[in-house]
């Protein structure tokens, strides 16, 4: 794949995740998901009963036009169900033989709007007809990009408006020599479906300018929510100022002691235990006050990327 694009690509996927972070915080503000179940606060059910239009007035004010149409919308749901049907049948036959992931139906068809107060049993009606639809089509298109990644991994030639989540992944159109040559990795490709461990490489430590030694445990762009590193600072020495555009990081010291500066705060001492919260763009140097490594994790947010690594040094020292 292109350099550039799968820079763009990890990009997108890094925004994806923050927005996915951002819309949690939203919704930790108005309800809560326990067993399986939304639960509004007192407040906010308040307000949705407030809101709620009765069945015979939603009636009296409906347009002709859609009362006339609501049976040929309903039609379609027969194919739907048909699609759903044919299309489990497929993957749950074929995707074994093939090697390729199932595809969880309930992470694609989601049936929650019956707890929205402010919908009547009409609205709640239409909306069930909705989510399941809409869910089923993503289900399907889940498994067809699948399908599409094993069979056929290669980018078309005309610039579509939409893309399932797997065409980020194929060959570049008319690139011969990459898709014959990454053809079989690509068409087993789906790490990014499954749980994984990932166990620690001693040999994987390497030492940086900012003077300590990093070993990246998991840093992919399959995973762009976040990265974790193991540090270590030999006795004495103290990193270099730095700071990271665009990420949120957190120490999580494991062993030995140190001495902390974040921004303007003054040097705090750390132990096993001390976790250090340090915001996106904020300037941070650790240094080691004992006789014994100091180690920590680095945990990142979103990954770590070295274009987004700023050395400081000079400009952090009087």
């Amino acid at each position: 794949m292109n350099k550039r694009i799968q820079e763009l690509n990890e990009q997108i996927k890094r925004l994806e995740a923050e927005l996915r972070q951002e819309i949690q915080r939203i919704r930790l503000q108005t309800y809560e998901i326990r067993d399986r179940a939304v639960h509004f606060r007192d407040e906010i059910r308040a307000e949705h009963r407030a809101q709620l239009v009765r069945v015979y007035r939603y009636l009296r004010h409906a347009k002709l036009k859609h009362l006339l149409t609501a049976p040929v919308i309903w039609l379609c749901l027969w194919p739907a169900l048909l699609l759903d049907l044919i299309v489990t049948l497929y993957q749950a036959v074929c995707f074994p033989v093939y090697g390729i992931p199932k595809v969880k139906r309930a992470d694609h068809i989601a049936i929650d709007r019956h707890y929205l107060g402010y919908l009547n049993v009409i609205e709640k009606l239409n909306c069930l007809y909705c989510s399941y639809f809409n869910g089923v089509l993503a289900y399907v298109r889940e498994i067809a990009g699948r399908t599409e990644q094993y069979w056929c991994p290669i980018k078309h030639a005309a610039q579509l408006k939409s893309q399932h989540s797997r065409y980020g992944r194929f060959a570049e159109y008319g690139d011969a020599e990459t898709f014959r040559r990454e053809f079989p990795r690509l068409r087993q490709d789906f790490t990014d479906t499954q749980p994984f461990i990932l166990n620690r490489d001693p040999a994987g430590s390497y030492f940086t300018d900012e003077l300590c030694h990093i070993n990246e445990l998991c840093n992919s762009a399959d995973d762009p929510a976040v990265s974790v590193a193991e540090a270590r600072v030999e006795p004495g020495v103290t990193t270099r100022w730095h700071r990271l555009r665009g990420t949120v990081e957190r120490y999580v010291i494991l062993s030995g002691s140190g001495s902390v500066e974040v921004g303007d705060l003054l040097p705090t001492t750390v132990t096993a235990g001390s976790v250090v919260v340090i915001p996106a763009s904020c300037r941070q140097r650790i240094r080691n006050t004992g006789s014994s490594d100091l180690v920590f994790l680095a945990l990142c947010s979103p990954r770590f990327e070295q274009h987004n690594y700023e050395d400081v040094e000079h400009a952090a020292t009087p």
